[in-house]
């Protein structure tokens, strides 16, 4: 079409940075968690990227009740910046959600933003990263945690089927049962 030979052109995906990678050492984990406050034992779910409304951080809050009342050691870092001066940032409003049903907040972390290094240690002390995006231009996160062996649970909206491919399971992201339903259904059988 353009006159070059096929030859000439390569394809060059999305990928992760070469910090994301499993790390064996439980330690560095272990320790990422003490860092943000997350207690050691029970199940960690990890939500990176931005607090836009259409991430969809509210509706993951939302199916939390659900989750923590059948795994009452379920903890969620929220991981992002959380300076509120985002382009339509809405972590005000999460934080008042957290706020105002008070048994979430024992479960919900919001780390701020931390460095990608950080990142891939506290992936690497994740039970899965959740990804409840309403849209989404590619979702990077998902290819982060993928990196680091982290299972992805992610919205069925958008690119995320076609970045996480059959390496992840999905859910309908405008509904917290479903949500809650997925994340249980990882919590019940990891396998």
């Amino acid at each position: 079409m353009l006159g070059f030979s096929r030859s000439r052109i390569d394809v060059v995906t999305e990928a992760a940075h070469p910090v994301f990678r499993v790390i064996d050492d439980p330690v560095v984990p272990a320790a990422a968690r003490a860092r943000h406050g997350i207690p050691a034992d029970g199940a960690l779910l990890v939500y990176v990227g931005g607090m836009n409304a259409h991430k969809n951080i509210l509706g993951l809050l939302k199916a939390m009740p659900t989750i923590v009342a059948q795994h009452r050691g379920v903890h969620l870092a929220i991981v992002g910046d959380t300076s509120g001066k985002g382009f339509w940032d809405n972590v005000g409003e999460l934080r008042r959600y957290v706020a105002d049903h008070a048994p979430l907040a024992e479960h919900v972390h919001f780390t701020g933003y931390v460095s990608d290094a950080a990142l891939a240690e506290l992936l690497n002390g994740a039970y899965a990263l959740v990804f409840p995006s309403l849209w989404e231009g590619f979702g990077l996160p998902a290819v982060e945690a993928m990196s680091c062996g982290v299972p992805v649970l992610a919205s069925r909206r958008a690119s995320l089927p076609e970045v996480v491919g059959d390496a992840g399971l999905y859910f309908e992201p405008a509904d917290p049962t479903a949500i809650a339903a997925c994340v249980l259904s990882l919590l019940r059988d990891p396998a």
